[in-house]
């Protein structure tokens, strides 16, 4: 790709390289965290750490899953605008989004929106779902089981 695609104002906003995979590196950093902490609120959602009876705790533990799950998704948003808008400045005059790179094969594949798209999507859905369903059906799960 030639600059004669962008415009100045695009241009003059592309980021260099190294900057542009510090950033991606760090939002990926944190959304893996994010959901990480999403599995373990889900998994020791059960561990009362109040004074209310355990049914209730771990209900209001559905509450922080989706506040976390629609976090995850932010920075999900996040990372796939900068993959897909972000104009990097590749040098020798070479510009060009993380995606349109992918596209040319001139990164690797672990660096693609599509494979970033398989690993935290579903991860994020369903941290959503299940904290919606203990959200709301959390006493009673708590006590049926």
């Amino acid at each position: 790709m030639n600059d004669s695609k962008f415009n100045e104002y695009e241009i003059k906003m592309a980021v260099p390289d190294k900057e542009f995979h510090k950033w991606y590196g760090i939002n990926i950093r944190i959304l893996t965290v994010i959901i990480l902490f999403n599995y373990w609120l889900i998994f020791f959602g059960f561990e009362n750490i109040s004074n209310e009876h355990d049914s209730v705790w771990f209900q209001r533990s559905g509450s922080l899953i989706v506040f976390f799950a629609l976090l995850s998704e932010y920075f999900h948003l996040k990372i796939k605008n900068m993959v897909t808008n972000k104009l990097i400045d590749y040098g020798d005059g070479l510009y060009m989004t993380r995606m349109q790179s992918f596209k040319n094969k001139n990164l690797s594949s672990s660096y693609s929106d599509p494979t970033f798209n398989i690993l935290f999507s579903p991860q994020i859905l369903f941290c959503g779902l299940s904290g919606t369903v203990i959200w709301g059906y959390g006493d009673l799960i708590y006590n049926y089981l």
